[in-house]
């Protein structure tokens, strides 16, 4: 069982000229605090002192997530961060709590006196759509930029007794 932060970033921008805005560049990080719980299968290169490598998936509950925004059009900045696990005035949530998907990596492992010393890295990359389809999109079909996914870069070091 693993604590573990995860997130994707937004960035780019918008042509809002017929809006009357003009260029609008905008920015936003969704982070989400997640208990994740990774069932893999670990592959030994050598025996003994080792190198290895491992594949699988994971599932998470998402314990807290946010999402800070901001946006600029011409000298005019606006920022701003929501809880998206705060209940809207329908009383539901911005985000799904579950999140699941696939990981893999690799690591070293040194045994000295009675211990083992593990470094690995790992790649998480969820499948589950952590944006939560509200009822009137429900049914419409989901287009790709209602589609979020996390990832997550995890560099771990162990010792063994």
């Amino acid at each position: 069982v693993l604590y573990m932060p995860k997130g994707v970033r937004f960035e780019g921008d918008y042509d809002a000229t017929s809006e009357g805005y003009g260029k609008v560049d905008f920015k936003a990080d969704l982070i989400a605090n997640e208990v994740s719980v990774p069932v893999l299968l670990k592959f030994r290169l050598l025996p003994g002192t080792t190198p290895f490598v491992f594949a699988g998936g994971e599932v998470g509950y998402i314990l807290s997530s946010s999402l800070d925004w901001s946006y600029t059009s011409g000298d005019q900045t606006e920022k701003g961060k929501e809880d998206l696990l705060k209940k809207d005035e329908n009383g539901e949530v911005l985000i799904n709590q579950l999140d699941y998907g696939a990981v893999f990596g690799g690591g070293f492992e040194v045994r000295l006196a009675g211990l083992t010393l593990s470094v690995e890295g790992r790649y998480h990359l969820g499948q589950a759509n952590l944006l939560k389809q509200t009822k009137a999109g429900e049914g419409g079909g989901q287009k790709d930029e209602d589609y979020i996914r996390s990832k997550a870069i995890v560099v771990m070091a162990g010792l063994k007794f």
